[in-house]
């Protein structure tokens, strides 16, 4: 009742998915008080999504829920056209690729570089073992180290011990501000990730990236708006 109230007191909601939403009972739950909201008479809005849907069934609820918002704003012309065949009015979607991205670049980039690349893969990343050796020892021959780094340091954890233990990837460090983490990339000369937003931060830090797509076209279709050089590489 108490968050029923909140809603009610206001005059918009702005729903910010976590990076993308999709066919799963988080965002049924956020389409059930989305939809309660605009019952009420409330002016509703979602910013910063990528809209990762498949089933029928989501794609008819989102039709009828994002169909009736004030504004839509996502990453990329992938999720436009999902919320379009979905239904939804092209002309209340705006694209925008993400409000982790800023024009104030990071100042400290580093001139001098330390041979340091950054590494980043997920759980469900998939990788040929023998391949991605010969990658580090290619690297290593050259005097380059590596770290991994992450955004998801939880999320990740599994990852990062996998790669310490059969590929030497030294432990990078861990941030809870994003700006000290883009300051702390900043002194690599190269992050390979599947994280969208180690990617993102290591740009804001003029830090040239080789992107993986971590969740099916979330990180293409931000790239690709950005006209960034390289392809996305698949996550599997």
């Amino acid at each position: 009742f108490k968050r029923l109230k909140c809603i009610q007191s206001a005059d918009l909601l702005v729903y910010s998915g976590a990076g993308e939403v999709g066919d799963n009972n988080v965002f049924l739950r956020q389409l059930l008080e989305l939809a309660v909201a605009q019952a009420l008479g409330i002016k509703t809005a979602a910013v910063n999504q990528s809209i990762v849907i498949h089933s029928s069934l989501f794609k008819e609820l989102i039709g009828k829920v994002y169909g009736n918002m004030y504004q839509i704003v996502v990453r990329g012309s992938i999720s436009e056209s999902i919320l379009i065949q979905s239904g939804v009015d092209k002309n209340i979607i705006k694209l925008a690729p993400d409000s982790a991205l800023t024009k104030e670049k990071i100042k400290q980039r580093q001139n001098s570089r330390k041979k340091l690349i950054g590494i980043n893969f997920t759980p469900k990343t998939s990788f040929n073992h023998k391949q991605f050796k010969a990658f580090i020892n290619r690297f290593e021959s050259k005097g380059y180290k590596f770290e991994y780094v992450t955004n998801e340091p939880l999320g990740d954890l599994k990852v990062r011990n996998l790669l310490f233990r059969n590929f030497s990837v030294g432990f990078g460090k861990y941030f809870t501000d994003y700006n000290d983490y883009s300051k702390y990339l900043s002194q690599f000369d190269l992050i390979i990730s599947a994280r969208l937003h180690t990617c993102i931060l290591a740009l804001n830090s003029e830090t040239p990236i080789i992107p993986i797509e971590g969740n099916s076209f979330k990180t293409k279709e931000l790239l690709t708006y950005l006209s960034y050089p390289l392809n996305v590489i698949s996550h599997s």
